[in-house]
């Protein structure tokens, strides 16, 4: 008899909304393929150099993270009976299944923005090495971001959703508090993507400049590298100011349905939701999982080939480990940079 009324009430719930049902399901198939593409470059890259867990391979598994939590969160929410949001839910587990992959997806892209600091630091201040604190600046970010998030968390399943009520102070305090932080550290994000990317788009034109457009292994690797960083800095910030905007204008909506006794979003929010997650995470996450599809080269290779070495070619310019890298990391061997 329970069993019959579990399955009853499953079958209610998935048939109440038959749009928010197809979609979630599109959803969750969009961020399988995303998570299926980040194991398979994690496995191609670990099999090609099996060392230790880099940036780049650290990416791979943020992405695949992150794809199968919003995953697990599109699976669960025809069945739970709640609303498509990017925001709170009634059940604190629906708000961190929800919550968590915008963080991991924030998290994510901070190694790239991580990653392209240091190399300027290291090309542009020879001298005075500041590597050895951009690092821990970036993790300390972070971390004090994860610290804020669940304390918001505690506060929402202690106070906020007992009762559900926009005339709750701590609901209405909550949600601001939420979209809020993820707002700004969206757009300090973008900002970062443009500063940095831009800084070593410029570096990398000026080596450009400097090699006198000859051909060569040298150009060929300053031009494809000169393309991913401009490609992957317009991505990045692009994607980011898309999420703040989107997220604004829910912050604008929540304002003006602050007084209605209804789930924000039941009505029409559908569609906005699904253009946040496409535009903002899947479109961007599939462009740069191809972006860096190419897979690091062997040391072997360089012997056989009979060519010189890039690190020997580029060891006249002080701008070759800004050359030389990958847009996420330079993988190390005992034979230099691959």
């Amino acid at each position: 008899m329970v069993t019959t009324l579990s399955l009853a009430s499953v079958t209610s719930a998935l048939t109440r909304d038959k749009e928010k049902t197809v979609v979630c399901f599109v959803l969750a198939l969009c961020y399988l393929v995303v998570a299926t593409c980040a194991v398979a470059q994690f496995v191609r890259t670990h099999r090609r150099l099996s060392k230790a867990l880099t940036k780049q391979k650290l990416f791979f598994t943020f992405t695949a993270v992150t794809a199968l939590a919003r995953l697990g969160l599109m699976i669960t929410i025809p069945f739970s009976g709640e609303p498509l949001l990017l925001s709170y839910y009634r059940k604190i587990l629906l708000t961190v299944l929800n919550n968590l992959p915008g963080l991991l997806f924030f998290s994510t892209y901070n190694l790239l923005i991580a990653y392209w600091a240091e190399i300027l630091d290291r090309v542009q201040n020879p001298a005075v090495r500041r590597s050895a604190v951009i690092h821990p600046f970036f993790v300390v970010a972070n971390v004090l971001i994860y610290v804020a998030e669940i304390a918001l968390w505690t506060i929402w399943a202690t106070k906020s959703a007992k009762p559900w009520s926009y005339k709750n102070p701590w609901t209405l305090w909550t949600l601001r508090a939420q979209l809020s932080m993820f707002a700004l550290i969206y757009f300090v994000a973008s900002l970062g993507f443009l500063f940095f990317g831009t800084r070593l788009v410029a570096l990398l034109r000026r080596v450009e400049n400097a090699n006198g457009g000859q051909r060569g292994v040298y150009n060929n690797v300053v031009k494809r590298r000169l393309r991913e960083v401009g490609v992957l800095t317009a991505i990045c910030t692009t994607s980011f100011l898309l999420r703040t905007g989107m997220i604004v204008m829910f912050f604008v909506k929540l304002e003006e349905q602050k007084h209605k006794e209804s789930t924000l979003g039941r009505e029409g929010n559908l569609v906005f939701v699904v253009f946040y997650y496409i535009i903002s995470e899947v479109i961007p996450s599939c462009l740069l999982l191809y972006i860096l599809r190419e897979l690091p080269r062997r040391p072997q290779n360089r012997a056989s080939t009979g060519l010189q070495s890039p690190n020997t070619l580029m060891s006249q310019s002080r701008f070759s480990s800004a050359v030389e890298a990958t847009p996420l990391l330079a993988e190390k061997t005992a034979g230099g940079v691959v």
